[in-house]
């Protein structure tokens, strides 16, 4: 009877936490519990809940066409302040050309429960903002009113869509975890898709059938739609962990592509290609091949054809795009597709990486170069399936060539960048040249060092630290600082102000501002007043110039480390000991040394002056997760030794 009884309570316990988990999925349908929610119990620290997210993509005739319908219901919970952002609604939807979408029956709530009541404001579909967020992507923002931390938020809307080429994909993950998700596509026999699940081996619930009702008609053809259902429960938040390329590799989605096209009359039409397809098609294409070949005209309008031959491939190569990147200007646009035609872009000079990049190899062929378009995803967009052909893994293109042997990479929108490197956007694993008769993949990882060194001389004069200081920065260092601070002397001292220095202007020198190929150097002098407690100087010869905070703070890591390039920072400091005092302490010496990393702290004392010098370096630009932990601790050691201070001592008379 004892065990009957623990069993029963056992039962009961379990179904109280089911029944709390489950809510209605019907738009509107808004119980007390889920108002009464404060916290999640699969994940304590979401700041918000997604109680539902359901999706739905169908056809609907249009003249004798086919339009596709997306819609899309949410419900999410407000769990804390940082959660409110969430009643912030955004729609991403496209246009371009004959391609058009529209947003439509947007319906939208928020829910509070006050003095026992559940109080509803509706979202105002008529006040929106719209964001372009590239040549054909815009993103429509609503914000639901009355939103705090309890508050559930609601939102429903549907987009009609020209386009079929690709069906809505379905992101099962998000930020926050997700209670609920499902998508439903219904398919007609006039298209045929396929699909990749990315992050995940099987759903919750997987379903196909055969729509019931009356048959609907298309010409000739009588059909029942053929349904897909998609279901995924207890979904939780993608990990935001520090050193990943894109989350996009990792979240768990859905992503569909047009297979197949059968008319009423039989024939049917192959869609899916495989990656040789994929070339020619793009070879072939107004937007993409033929714009490159059209450019060509133009390498004489801006270069002596004829004397170009005649120089040196990597010194005409280097001329040619160093040339280009300072006569053209990139809107920031992402795409892999042209939007202007070759006359109207050398008119404004101004344009998407597309049209760079594609008119730059076009100049390059022209003056007797063989290069090639490079087709990628930035990191941001996710890393290519190498066995699934799909034209939309690809958001960017780069500009490839074979120098002597040496295949060369490089990107013409970045004129702060050697003509010899691409920006660390476009540094994600693969990359595929569009070169007609050959499927050739580009590795786009970077091996080379990237290198700061800091060089510190400190001396102490009337109670205050004086220092002169030069930074040396090569490669993407370089080209971050270039960016960053270039030759504005206003944002170097904001930068110092805030680690409480005082800068002197005239002090402040920059060296090779616009030799993307050197190292970018900058020199100021600084003073504050030292740290002196009972006759004692405290300094830090490294001016808090070392890393301060370790960015592994979790106790374990999902995905591998990804730091885009092997990169080294040296410290060389010199403190002449004051007048009237002597040296107390000096940090011990520290060194590792493994296959993984590098670092040496050493200190010396020669007459009158303390030498400290430090380095750290990560030798590779990708850890496995395993290495976590190791990584952290080497993370520790930085700041550790970077903060050690020398201490002076009064000479007692």
């Amino acid at each position: 009877m004892k065990l009957i009884w623990v069993l029963f309570l056992l039962i009961i316990g379990v179904t109280n936490t089911l029944s709390a988990q489950y809510f209605s999925k019907k738009f509107g349908e808004i119980s007390r519990s889920e108002l009464k929610m404060s916290v999640y119990d699969n994940d304590k620290n979401a700041e918000a809940l997604v109680l539902y997210d359901i999706g739905k993509s169908f056809f609907v005739k249009s003249g004798n066409n086919f339009d596709v319908i997306f819609e899309r219901s949410i419900r999410i919970k407000i769990l804390s302040e940082s959660g409110i952002k969430y009643s912030i609604v955004e729609i991403p939807y496209y246009k371009k050309n004959n391609i058009t979408e529209e947003i439509f029956k947007i319906d939208g709530y928020s829910y509070n429960l006050e003095d026992g009541k559940i109080i509803k404001k509706k979202l105002i579909a008529e006040n929106y903002i719209d964001i372009k967020i590239s040549d054909h992507w815009i993103m429509r923002k609503f914000l639901i009113p009355n939103v705090k931390i309890g508050s559930i938020v609601e939102f429903e809307y549907q987009i009609r869509s020209t386009n079929k080429s690709n069906l809505r994909d379905w992101e099962f993950q998000r930020e926050i975890p997700t209670l609920y998700s499902e998508y439903v596509v219904e398919l007609n026999p006039f298209f045929e898709y396929k699909y990749i699940l990315q992050g995940a081996n099987r759903f919750d619930v997987q379903e196909s059938y055969r729509s019931k009702g009356c048959l609907k008609q298309y010409g000739s053809v009588n059909y029942n739609e053929l349904v897909h259902r998609f279901v995924m429960m207890e979904v939780p938040a993608i990990a935001t962990e520090k050193f990943i390329s894109s989350v996009n590799n990792y979240v768990i989605r859905l992503d569909f592509q047009l297979d197949k096209i059968n008319t009423i009359d039989g024939t049917k039409e192959n869609i899916s290609i495989d990656w040789e397809g994929i070339i020619v098609d793009l070879i072939n294409r107004n937007d993409f091949g033929h714009y490159m070949h059209k450019c060509k005209k133009n390498a004489a309008k801006i270069f002596n054809v004829d004397s170009l031959r005649n120089i040196d491939l990597l010194e005409r190569f280097e001329f040619v795009v160093n040339v280009l990147k300072s006569n053209l200007s990139w809107n920031n646009y992402y795409s892999k597709y042209t939007t202007q035609t070759p006359n109207d872009f050398y008119k404004n000079k101004y344009g998407n990486c597309a049209e760079i990049n594609l008119f730059t190899v076009a100049i390059l062929n022209e003056v007797g170069i063989d290069a090639y378009p490079l087709l990628l995803s930035t990191r941001e967009h996710g890393i290519i399936r190498l066995d699934y052909p799909y034209l939309d893994f690809f958001n960017y293109v780069l500009i490839y060539a074979n120098i002597n042997n040496t295949e060369i990479l490089a990107d013409a929108t970045e004129p702060l960048i050697a003509f010899d490197r691409i920006p660390q956007r476009c540094i994600n694993d693969k990359g595929l040249l569009i070169k007609k008769g050959e499927v050739k993949w580009i590795d786009l990882t970077e091996d080379q060092l990237t290198k700061t060194e800091k060089n510190i001389s400190i001396t102490i004069e009337e109670g205050y630290i004086k220092a002169d200081v030069r930074n040396s920065a090569t490669e993407y260092d370089a080209f971050d600082l270039r960016k960053k601070i270039g030759r504005n002397k206003e944002i170097l001292k904001n930068e110092l102000k805030a680690k409480s220095y005082n800068v002197n202007d005239s002090s402040i020198i920059f060296r090779n501002v616009s030799k993307t190929s050197e190292p970018f150097i900058f020199k100021y002098s600084i003073d504050n007043k030292a740290e002196q407690i009972n006759n004692k100087f405290y300094i830090e010869p490294l001016l808090n110039e070392v890393l301060d905070e370790n960015p592994f703070k979790e106790e374990k890591r999902s995905y591998a480390i990804d730091m885009i390039y092997p990169n080294m920072k040296s410290y060389n400091s010199t403190i002449e000991i004051p007048k009237g005092y002597k040296l107390e302490y000096v940090p011990t010496n520290s060194k590792i040394k493994n296959d993984l990393f590098e670092l040496d702290y050493s200190s010396r004392i020669e007459g009158n002056k303390v030498y400290v010098n430090f380095y750290y370096c990560f030798k590779t630009s990708i850890y496995s997760e395993k290495n976590y932990h190791i990584l952290k601790l080497y993370f520790d050691r930085i700041i550790k030794k970077g903060s050690e201070k020398v201490v002076f001592v009064k000479i007692q008379s």
